[in-house]
């Protein structure tokens, strides 16, 4: 059977059953547990351990976790974005529970370490849960003693710090150049591209530097020959000295044709009743003007058409690949 011969017959599958699709996925529920730091009180370097569960349903994504710590004076500040565990060997419909340790510094704000009371906060991105816990942070350790009278002393060394960026707060869009696409995989560029453009949502950045961007889109998606839900969320750091760090994730599914039920037994191998494509953007680099910044992302792309017998990755029932490209910040005018 050729090419033209099987994207025909899965074109007729398709529409014949496009009256009877299931419900359109959508983010399954991830739960937040306990959250503590240690130590519990330091001047710099720390620890966030999380506990979570999660709710496995086959074809939906499970909620990725945020955990911020805001300072006494009110920044908040990213610690890292979680997410559930691989759900290779999980069963529909089963909770699971796991946990993760990260390790972080806390930040200069203005120049300095504010001492004091901190909150570290981590909570679901959709609906879910937020637990919240608090951390001291202490001044620097101070010499044991003061020098003998009449001893030598060399003149203190001044060290002084760059002038800092005051950034505004800003709304605007993240954009990737396809024509600079850096992968082993030829063609990729147009496989990134119809996924990503469906649904760009607007960023935003906190004067504080925080950085997040959400979208959603159920429809005709052009590519697809039946409706997909498409999830964009968008979370990362714009410091204060001009870095720009963001992770960029675009989810696409939809019911792919079958509706397996448990205990049936297909006529092929069918692993999934939906169809999926996930990209992964993660960018850095720095502001170029007070409203632009640029850079370059390593991205992953994965594919995976549910069935043996589908071919949504065409010409292959999965695919996954990676390399890099550039992207752009621009502000939306004021």
């Amino acid at each position: 059977m050729n090419k033209i011969r099987v994207l025909g017959l899965i074109f007729v599958l398709a529409v014949s059953l496009s009256c009877n699709l299931p419900f359109v996925p959508k983010i399954s529920k991830t739960t937040v547990e306990t959250v503590s730091v240690a130590p519990p009180a330091g001047e710099r370097d720390f620890s966030l351990s999380v506990k979570y569960s999660y709710l496995y349903i086959r074809g939906e994504n499970s909620a990725s976790i945020h955990c911020t710590y805001t300072t006494p004076g009110g920044s908040v500040v990213v610690i890292k974005i979680i997410e559930p565990a691989s759900k290779e060997f999980n069963i529909d419909g089963k909770t699971y529970s796991n946990s993760e340790t990260v390790p972080f510094q806390v930040k200069a704000i203005n120049g300095k370490i504010e001492t004091g009371i901190y909150t570290a906060i981590c909570s679901t991105l959709f609906e879910g849960s937020e637990v919240k816990t608090t951390f001291v942070v202490v001044e620097g350790s101070q010499p044991d003693s003061a020098p003998p009278q009449n001893a030598v002393t060399e003149a203190p060394i001044i060290v002084t710090e760059p002038p800092v960026i005051a950034l505004p707060s800003l709304n605007g869009k993240i954009t990737f150049d396809y024509s600079g696409y850096q992968s082993d995989r030829p063609g990729g560029a147009g496989e990134l591209d119809k996924v990503t453009k469906t649904c760009i949502p607007e960023v935003t950045i906190t004067p504080t530097g925080e950085l997040t961007g959400h979208c959603e889109f159920s429809g005709d998606t052009s590519h697809m020959l039946t409706v997909s839900t498409v999830t964009v969320y968008i979370v990362g750091l714009a410091t204060r000295e001009g870095n720009f760090t963001f992770s960029y994730t675009v989810n696409e599914t939809g019911p792919n044709g079958w509706n397996l039920q448990p205990g049936e037994v297909p006529s092929v191998p069918v692993w999934s009743n939906y169809y999926l494509w996930k990209i992964v953007y993660n960018g850095t680099g720095t502001f170029t003007t007070d409203n632009e910044a640029s850079g370059i992302a390593n991205f992953t792309y994965t594919c995976d058409s549910g069935a043996d017998n589908l071919f949504w990755c065409v010409p292959a029932t999965k695919e996954t690949f990676s390399g890099s490209l550039p992207w752009k910040f621009t502000a939306s005018p004021q």
